[in-house]
């Protein structure tokens, strides 16, 4: 499997999608801890990972001026509702925490557009 995320843009997009969505419909604590770990342990092995989570955060993060390429993930999670808020800050925290990627790229690429996104009244 990481062979194939390694080689296969496609791939590493279909699983950071996915788990995006798991992490988003889920409601236990636990488990969404787990799923973000598991994030984390898959974005160790692949490193190209890395850029996709960034470019799903900042799409999340600014929904109007998001990525055609993440555009399936806007269809799917409704950035508004509250439930999701700390669901996302739990993957990006770990994610950060696990060295996946920078805290200042992520406040580079995603703070900007969050910022944006607050000041037009869309979050």
């Amino acid at each position: 499997m990481i062979r194939q995320m390694v080689e296969n843009a496609g791939c590493r997009y279909s699983f950071v999608c996915n788990a995006v969505l798991s992490i988003c419909n889920e409601a236990d604590s636990e488990r969404i801890n787990d799923l973000a770990s598991l994030c984390a342990e898959m974005t160790a092995a692949c490193p190209s990972l890395a850029p996709e989570w960034l470019g799903v955060l900042q799409t999340l993060c600014s929904p109007s001026r998001h990525c055609v390429s993440y555009a399936d993930i806007l269809s799917e999670v409704d950035v508004k509702h509250l439930s999701i808020h700390s669901s996302l800050a739990t993957l990006t925290a770990l994610l950060v925490s696990r060295q996946c990627f920078s805290l200042q790229d992520f406040v580079v690429q995603a703070v900007p557009s969050l910022l944006k996104a607050w000041n037009e009244g869309m979050l």
